[in-house]
């Protein structure tokens, strides 16, 4: 069962990572290519 929980983590980050990323390059389009502010 830990296994399954694992992997369900290692999913669940990829797919934020991968979200923050797309929002992150949207703004930047929205915005006019200003670059962010860093984090």
């Amino acid at each position: 069962m830990k296994y399954g929980i694992n992997v369900l983590f290692f999913i669940l980050n990829k797919i934020f990572i991968f979200l923050i990323l797309y929002i992150y390059l949207t703004l930047q389009k929205t915005m006019g290519l200003e670059p962010l502010p860093n984090i």
